[in-house]
């Protein structure tokens, strides 16, 4: 229910009570008599225990109505923590309205050419050498065969 409609609902529970009341109240101090018989303070009062009728019932309504609002309103705020923690658990790696990808790279390793990179021992000079090899590691040991010493290796 939204605010506008709880202080309607406040306003009507007010004026209910504080009519009853100036009512029954009228009916008690004899209002129904001749008004040649009526005392003018008996009026004024009556108009001022309407007011201060009203004025009270809104108030003691409108606590009631507020105590009321706070414990759903805590209900509610401790219902919206429970489910930020477990969605906080459950999906913290999800990212709404992005799709991830998997990054694809081919295999570092099996049948393919390799580069190596290194140093040839007979002129200490810096090499390159691109060799056919079934393995990284194959590669390695054709680049040392034909005296490389090798210092990294990768598939092209």
């Amino acid at each position: 229910m939204s605010p506008r409609y709880r202080w309607i609902k406040l306003y009507n529970i007010s004026f209910s009570v504080a009519m009853s009341v100036a009512v029954a109240f009228m009916i008690v101090m004899r209002m129904h008599d001749p008004l040649k018989d009526r005392q003018p303070i008996n009026i004024l009062g009556s108009i001022l225990l309407l007011i201060g009728l009203y004025v009270g019932c809104f108030i003691l309504v409108g606590i009631g109505f507020a105590n009321r609002q706070y414990a759903v309103q805590s209900e509610l705020d401790e219902l919206k923590e429970q489910q930020a923690k477990a969605d906080a658990t459950r999906n913290h790696r999800d990212y709404p309205g992005v799709t991830v990808v998997p990054e694809y790279s081919e295999s570092t390793d099996g049948p393919g050419r390799y580069r190596i990179r290194g140093v040839d021992r007979g002129t200490n000079q810096d090499a390159t050498l691109d060799i056919q090899a079934n393995s990284a590691a194959n590669a390695k040991v054709k680049a040392e065969v034909n005296g490389i010493i090798v210092t990294s290796v990768t598939k092209i």
